[in-house]
């Protein structure tokens, strides 16, 4: 596996942030970031403050050698777990990142696995009435990057997320919609169309108790 460079890996201890994202985290100019990127080994300072913002590994940083091996705040999790997580990540790898960025090989399936959780939780989260939306407490280049798994981009929406993307295009876009009253005919529709497909699924007959299949007998004779 080719060897990765500085700059590559500090893209990846940032989970592939934009420069100017890297630089409001370490507090330096985007023309630094620039130039760590190009090769240029930062001072001793930034580099702690690398290290504090993404506690990845300072030999794996500087060598490219060892694991990103972030201690802080590690969850411990049944091995069978991880083992399905790893297995899922290493799936999903190739689509939700770039070519140049597999050559990292199995930093960037352990930074997939690490995406990979931090939605899984997010979800569970949200669908748990814990958070308002699942990408809440994730990056906004994370977010975006989740929606390229495989599971998120073919899955069919429910209600609640079409309902939730009409919501955030109308907060965004307040002129489309010219009173709260299309609004609610706009999420009227969906609700309508979403009852009209559920009628259409195939209805199974429900079991009927002991008497009453005894008196639907007794009138059929």
């Amino acid at each position: 596996m080719e060897k990765t460079s500085f700059g590559q890996r500090l893209k990846l201890a940032f989970g592939n942030a934009k420069n100017a994202e890297i630089a409001r985290k370490i507090g330096v100019g985007e023309t630094a970031v620039s130039n760590y990127m190009a090769g240029r080994i930062p001072d001793a300072e930034k580099l702690i403050q690398i290290r504090k913002s993404t506690n990845c590994d300072l030999n794996w940083l500087l060598t490219g050698e060892g694991d990103t091996d972030r201690d802080a705040g590690t969850v411990h999790l049944r091995a069978e777990i991880v083992e399905k997580l790893m297995a899922i990540a290493e799936e999903q790898a190739p689509i939700i990142h770039s070519h140049a960025d597999l050559a990292a090989g199995n930093v960037l399936i352990r930074r997939t696995c690490e995406l990979l959780v931090e939605y899984l939780i997010s979800v569970g989260l949200a669908d748990s009435h814990l958070i308002e939306r699942e990408d809440q407490l994730m990056t906004k280049a994370d977010a975006k990057r989740a929606e390229r798994f495989t599971f998120v981009a073919d899955r069919e929406p429910s209600i609640e997320d079409r309902i939730r993307e009409l919501v955030k295009k109308e907060s965004k876009m307040p002129a489309k919609i010219g009173a709260p009253d299309e609004f609610r005919d706009m999420i009227r529709d969906i609700v309508k169309e979403e009852v009209g497909d559920s009628r259409k699924r195939p209805v199974y007959p429900l079991q009927l108790a002991d008497d009453e299949e005894e008196t639907t007998r007794r009138k059929a004779g």
